[in-house]
């Protein structure tokens, strides 16, 4: 047996240090520590780069997915949205539009804390399904990873090691495909013993899809609660209105407090009505935009491109058995399969395509942070500057 190669690799993770960050409360610093994890883990992978694992995607997966957790960005989405002239649910047109419009154009004002009421609501829930994704994923699919580089200091790694390492690998996500994490380290395992380029890149591409079901399948409550849920009762959007329109509410009586937030949540139930299907079209767009260094991908749009060479003609059978099933229907003209990002196998289209199209990508290999917020997140505190 031949020993890994000798490159000099930061310290991955180890499966404690994963529990360590999956049991920290602040979300946000949660969030930013599990993207500086991801790195590690992808760059202590063995054997050469590029050719993408799993890890390398999930760092900008997680770094994108802070943005919303951090809850950036909404008013200006909200303005950007409108100011582009979009629609909002029929019955509302663009009355409601100008409406809208003209209340974000006064910042500070009642009518501009009311619509920040009923858009950060839509966004704070997205924003705690994210993070409860973002700790679910890593918490089961980075340990996995976390583990499989203990046993990766000999290549190939020993038949033995290889197997009490499997046997500890979940099953679940979606039925027929309950094994795929399993499958994933087998193939990921083949692929380091492999010295045949377009083999291993194969190998690797194949044990990142598998990655993706098993991920995807198991995150899809938390994509449906970003997306779908209405505030938990009328009663409770009444007071946050209440409270919008007049900060002094909560000292009133609460026989008085009381009816008049209810009446007021049954005004804004209809306001939120209205803002649903252009708020869950904004959180869908943050959902599938992806940044990487130097560039801003929405990934319902910008996958045109041609795989590497060494993937254009696949050889595995596996790996060609499952681009057959990810592959666009015909009539989707922009190739992305992304038109609703609540439905599983619309998702695995985009992902598969930027899975094959950025395999070589080699700035996914990029620091997500720079050296003095890395220093931050160490000592325990959230960084400063752009995250």
């Amino acid at each position: 047996m031949k020993l890994a190669p000798r490159e000099t690799r930061p310290t991955a993770p180890t499966p404690a240090e994963v529990d360590e960050i999956v049991a920290i409360t602040d979300p946000v610093l949660r969030n930013l520590r599990i993207t500086e994890a991801y790195h590690r883990l992808a760059m202590a992978f063995p054997g050469p780069r590029p050719g993408a694992n799993w890890c390398a995607f999930a760092v900008w997966a997680s770094k994108q997915a802070g943005q919303t957790i951090r809850g950036e960005d909404l008013l200006r989405a909200l303005e950007r949205a409108l100011g582009e002239g979009r629609t909002l649910a029929s019955i509302a047109g663009g009355v409601v539009r100008l409406a809208l419009r003209n209340a974000l154009a006064h910042p500070g004002t009642r009518r501009w804390r009311v619509v920040k009421v009923l858009g950060q609501e839509a966004f704070d829930r997205a924003a705690d399904a994210l993070a409860r994704g973002n700790r679910k994923v890593f918490g089961e699919i980075g340990r996995e990873f976390a583990r499989f580089l203990q046993i990766c200091g000999m290549i190939p790694i020993p038949e033995t090691e290889l197997s009490r390492f499997l046997s500890a690998v979940p099953v679940g996500g979606e039925p027929s495909r309950a094994d795929y994490l399993h499958r994933a380290f087998r193939h990921l395992a083949q692929a380091l013993e492999t010295e045949d380029h377009g083999a291993r890149a194969e190998l690797m591409l194949l044990s990142n899809l598998e990655i993706a079901y098993f991920e995807q399948a198991r995150v899809q409550p938390e994509i449906l609660a970003a997306l779908e849920a209405p505030y938990t009762s009328t009663r409770q959007l009444g007071r946050a209105l209440l409270a919008a329109i007049s900060p002094g509410a909560a000292d009133w009586p609460p026989l008085v407090r009381t009816p008049l937030a209810f009446a007021v949540g049954l005004g804004g139930r209809v306001a939120e009505a209205a803002l649903r299907s252009l708020l869950r079209r904004l959180i869908t767009e943050e959902l599938i935009t992806l940044t990487l260094p130097g560039e801003v991908l929405r990934l319902g749009r910008n996958l045109a491109g041609e795989p590497p060479a060494c993937l254009r003609n696949p050889r595995n059978p596996e790996l060609r058995d499952l681009l057959a099933l990810l592959a666009p229907p015909p009539d989707d003209l922009d190739g992305s399969g992304a038109d609703d990002w609540s439905r599983l196998e619309d998702r695995m289209i985009t992902i598969g395509r930027f899975f094959l199209l950025r395999h070589e990508e080699p700035k996914l290999y990029e620091p997500p942070f720079t050296e003095a917020q890395l220093r931050e997140l160490r000592a325990g505190r959230i960084p400063g500057g752009v995250l």
